[in-house]
């Protein structure tokens, strides 16, 4: 081998590596928001693709280096079959990471962001209400109560208008009722708000972790981020409503998290697909495909001139015209 040979192979080598590795890098992406973040799926389908790639796209740059007169045999044309068919599941996902960072990230970010906003609606909500609540109870505690103490009411009367418990009733001090009001209402808002914080979680430690993860778009969790809010959202409601309906006297939250809980197309492709159809996608596909067969338009095609036969030699001395028997 020449070293003008040499040379060339390692150029034409060179460029095939840097194109399964960009390959690699779009696949995994890819396939990392379509199979909503898993690694377990986006590793070994991105690995996969890439060697059949490889291989496939080197057997076509040594075939044509080593191409007939004849033009490509059948088995030239069989690699250029596996090409087309493994190049439309590798298109497919190299799109929609394309679709993903580039044409759909904002949005993406931007429904991330009102589902963490939804959140802290929620828990906002759910504080107002069952303030509300205590201050209605407070009120009608201070009202009632006075009028218990001069015996117009009976204890059970006294429940049922401000819904308290004989434990109270009998532990109340007569000449500061205020006292005990107080302490009441304090005791039933700690209740409320570990309440929050059992069934809520420490929630603005929460909110600001998966905003932070939202707004710096982290590949690896951005997929378990806005699913996991959606399942946040929706049984945080659930747990808080059922709370309040036991503990404040029915009361729920009305807050529609509906809105906020619709899935992204982070995890759908094919839907991301048509909504971003669009000229630039074709000049994309274009650019994939040539970026794969880099190698194979850089292979020189080496041909061989069919022989010609010579003719035969008369002897010296012996004229062209005289036939040698």
């Amino acid at each position: 081998m020449s070293n003008k040979e040499a040379k060339t192979e390692k150029i034409i080598a060179s460029a095939q590596q840097l194109s399964m590795f960009v390959l690699l890098v779009a696949l995994f992406l890819g396939t990392l928001y379509m199979f909503n973040g898993s690694l377990l799926f986006a590793i070994p389908t991105s690995v996969i693709l890439v060697a059949g790639m490889y291989y496939i796209v080197g057997y076509m740059v040594g075939a044509k280096m080593g191409k007939k007169r004849s033009g490509f045999s059948f088995g030239d044309r069989m690699l250029w079959l596996l090409y087309a068919v493994i190049s439309i599941p590798v298109t497919f996902i190299v799109l929609h990471a394309f679709n993903v960072e580039i044409q759909e990230k904002q949005t993406i970010e931007q429904q991330g962001i009102k589902k963490v906003k939804a959140l802290s609606d929620l828990k906002r909500e759910y504080e107002n209400t069952y303030k509300n609540y205590l201050s209605q109870t407070e009120r009608n505690m201070n009202h009632f109560i006075p009028i218990y103490l001069l015996g117009v009411l009976t204890p059970d009367e006294l429940k049922k208008r401000i819904n308290v418990n004989d434990a109270f009733i009998n532990g109340m001090d007569p000449s500061y009722p205020t006292a005990s009001v107080r302490s009441y209402i304090n005791i039933e808002q700690m209740k409320f708000q570990r309440a929050d914080t059992s069934l809520f979680g420490e929630t603005q430690k929460y909110i600001d972790l998966q905003e932070g993860k939202i707004r710096n778009f982290s590949r690896l969790s951005i997929n378990f981020v806005l699913t996991d809010l959606d399942e946040k959202l929706k049984l945080s409601k659930k747990s808080l409503n059922d709370y309040l309906f036991e503990n404040a006297d029915g009361k729920d939250i009305k807050f529609n998290i509906k809105p906020y809980t619709t899935p992204t197309l982070i995890a759908q492709p094919l839907t991301l697909l048509q909504k971003q159809m669009n000229p630039l996608l074709f000049v994309i596909i274009l650019l994939i495909h040539g970026l794969l067969l880099l190698p194979y338009f850089m292979a020189p095609a080496k041909t061989y001139e069919g022989s010609r036969k010579p003719k035969s030699k008369k002897p010296d001395g012996v004229s062209e015209d005289v036939v040698v028997w």
